[in-house]
């Protein structure tokens, strides 16, 4: 048994060194990074292969103990890594079938794109090769393309909401689950982020994305422009790295990726601009399986007893050092993975990750296209199970609500448990491109999204008839959040556009008045000052707030620090903010008092000025800046409660990018990030953009090869 065990090692290794060398074709010296004056890389070559080896390595160079956690996650090892929470994740990844899916669906990927994907394969182990000391975990390199392709496969299945219903079945809660889009939970098992499974909207804050495009019809300079504005973790290990990519194969990018990614997952081109936003229809589904009441293992369908397929999963989990071997059954049905509960209940799951394999590869066509029919084509190969989509070029804008819906039976409530012994339920297709709410060139002449329904996506008379779109996928949920209502104010403001009026849009502090944020706060107006005298110039300076979140308004720190007591102590969060939330008047007095007292403890008084409070600051920084801006807002900042007495931003704006395209084609682009463009503290770029950032200035960017040298603090050959 043991020479077997090591029989099978020996040959998973030699297939590991095997791939590797087979892809080792890119020399160093083929490939050269520039890095500007902020540090951002300016990665060309002659091959797309070669330019995601330079991504690769400039990536390690700026932060490989992240890439490494997250090739820990792909290959199903958090539990070594980890611990207990770790192996939460571990076993997510063998419950969908991580490896298996991408096995069988590795063969139909394109030649082109493998190459690619090895390039940047090639790259990061390369990188570990030459940096041994700084490997986080032993045999962890080399790493192979499947193992990035299983990436992909687990972070998007927990993007689209699977660990959230999971969690109901591990509860023993499937029979009360019910959707419900934007939860903060969603990704949470036992009330935290699962380790290796946070998605990036985790927090309990805000959550999302803004993005804006304008047709040239309705710009002063007759010019279109995009706002690409994501929000995520601002110093998160999830967060947006600024990368250019460019090839003599048609590939120049200037974009965002996260960790672990092989392209831009937004950006601009020299032809087109994309942003993405995320979207919450209804992605999974659970079933409850009808057991043979003479034999638990297997399954009713369609009137047959089917037996289930029985799995181990072993999870190797590290407590007080030692490593352990848990085993976990898991099952597999018609529909997909199942679990069966200490009850003996079995329920099933069934999401979009059998289409998950072949994201990078959609990505990477985005980037590609040079026309707008191009960019078309690669939405309609509908490999990326979720996002709304943001589109301009120099003729064109878009709005596109891409999504992984299937054809689901109209006479089942999809967003309740099914039944799971019926071929009805069974779903195996997905609406297409066609099927799905649009909008392109709108006569009034712009698009955009803030998460909010795809049905409010422009002016009145060109967005989508909600009645032409069937209910079930859960696609509409009157989400027109804070955002939404307010940025359909501004817009409404102007009949022509240019590139200040939008900054001043999308750097708006103000709630609008018919939103969530304003319903909620009535709570506030509702309390009787004299009826709490220890608070009641607490009680009276909240009810001076004019709804701004400026550095010098003195009401948000009292406002950001009850409301951040009153979340916490109901398990909810700003999402809920979108429509009003429901507080109890000994709550909110709690909360209050709890604000007044910490003010006093650390600023002597109960209205410090916003900017004195709450501060951009990076972990290991001693620099740090006053900053604006609360949840669910166009310019978003939450804040967690910082041991030092500050209010510390943890989420909100993470990458912004301006681009215009003119007659010709790219004429400007400005972005900012709110640290640095390295994730080493030693690295002058860690801290570099805050004071940018926080001053809501930009920097300008370029996709033209001689002005990026021109203004180059280094280049160089990945060695």
């Amino acid at each position: 048994m043991i020479k077997t065990k090591f029989k099978v090692k020996l040959l998973v290794l030699l297939v590991g060194i095997f791939d590797y060398y087979l892809y080792a074709q890119i020399h160093p010296d083929n490939v050269t990074i520039i890095r500007d004056r902020w540090g951002v890389p300016h990665i060309y070559a002659k091959t797309d292969a070669e330019v995601a080896y330079g991504l690769a390595w400039a990536h390690c160079e700026d932060d490989f103990p992240t890439l490494q956690y997250q090739l820990i996650r792909y290959r199903g090892r958090m539990g070594e890594y980890e611990g207990i929470n770790g192996a939460l994740s571990d076993f997510f990844f063998h419950y969908i079938k991580t490896t298996e899916t991408v096995d069988k669906e590795y063969s139909q990927l394109s030649p082109d794109y493998l190459a690619f994907l090895n390039g940047y394969v090639q790259g990061i182990n390369d990188y570990a090769t030459k940096h041994p000391k700084e490997i986080l975990m032993k045999n962890l390199f080399p790493i192979t393309d499947k193992d990035l392709l299983k990436g992909y496969v687990m972070t998007l299945a927990a993007m689209v909401g699977l660990p959230f219903a999971l969690d109901y079945v591990l509860k023993g809660k499937a029979d009360e689950y019910m959707f419900r889009p934007g939860s903060r939970a969603e990704h949470q098992w036992n009330g935290k982020p699962i380790r290796g499974l946070e998605s990036p909207f985790d927090h309990e804050s805000t959550m999302g994305s803004n993005a804006i495009a304008v047709h040239k019809s309705a710009a002063k300079d007759h010019k279109n422009h995009i706002v690409i504005n994501p929000h995520i973790g601002l110093d998160d290990f999830i967060y947006w790295y600024e990368a250019h990519m460019v090839s003599e194969q048609g590939l120049n990018i200037l974009g965002a990726l996260f960790p672990g990614a092989t392209s831009p997952g937004l950006g601009s081109t020299n032809h087109h601009a994309w942003a993405m936003t995320f979207n919450w229809p209804d992605y999974v589904d659970i079933y409850r399986m009808e057991l043979n009441p003479q034999n638990k293992n297997q399954y009713l369908f369609d009137g047959q007893y089917y037996n289930f397929e029985k799995r181990k999963i072993k999870l190797k989990i590290k407590i007080a050092g030692i490593p352990i071997v848990v085993k976990k059954t898991a099952y597999w049905c018609h529909y997909g993975p199942a679990y069966r509960i200490k009850d003996g209940r079995v329920y099933a799951t069934r999401f979009a990750a059998n289409i998950t394999t072949k994201a990078g590869e959609q990505w990477y066509r985005m980037a590609k296209a040079q026309s707008f029919e191009e960019f078309i084509d690669a939405l309609k190969m509908r490999n990326i199970p979720l996002f709304n989509i943001i589109y301009t070029d120099k003729d064109n804008i878009l709005y596109f609500f891409n999504a992984a819906l299937p054809r689901r039976n109209p006479n089942y409530n999809w967003q309740k448990t099914l039944p799971g012994n019926t071929s009805e339920t069974l779903w195996n297709d997905f609406l297409s491109y066609e099927e799905l709410p649009k909008v392109i060139n709108p006569a009034c002449g712009f698009v955009y999204n803030t998460n909010n329904s795809p049905f409010y996506a422009t002016c009145s008379p060109d967005n989508c008839d909600k009645n032409q779109f069937e209910k079930l996928h859960a696609w509409d949920w009157n989400r027109q959040n804070n955002r939404a209502l307010r940025l359909e104010y501004l817009l409404g403001q102007y009949t022509q556009f240019d590139r200040e009026i939008l900054k001043n849009i999308k750097y708006d502090d103000q709630y609008p008045e018919n939103g969530g944020v304003v319903k909620t706060y009535q709570h506030i107006f509702q309390l009787d000052p004299h009826k709490y005298p220890d608070i009641q110039d607490a009680i009276e300076l909240l009810k001076t707030w004019n709804y701004r979140t400026d550095t010098m308004n003195r009401v948000c720190p009292m406002l950001v620090l009850t409301f951040d007591y009153i979340f916490k102590n109901t398990n909810a969060g700003y999402v809920e903010l979108e429509t009003g939330i429901s507080i109890s008047e000994k709550l909110m007095v709690e909360a209050i008092r709890f604000a007044k007292k910490w003010l006093l403890k650390y600023y002597k008084r109960i209205d410090p000025t916003f900017g004195e409070v709450q501060r951009l600051r990076r972990r290991n920084a001693s620099v740090h800046y006053a900053i604006s801006g609360m949840p669910e807002m166009l310019s978003p900042i939450a804040s967690q409660v910082d041991k030092a007495g500050y209010l510390l931003p943890v989420n909100g704006d993470t990458y912004i990018q301006f681009t215009t395209y003119g007659e010709n084609g790219l004429e400007k682009i400005e972005t900012i990030v709110p640290m640095g463009a390295s994730r080493r503290p030693s690295s002058p770029h860690y801290t570099d953009q805050m004071s940018l950032f926080a001053q809501r200035k930009l920097k300008t960017m370029t996709l033209n090869l001689e002005e990026v040298k021109m203004n180059a603090e280094k280049i160089y050959h990945p060695k």
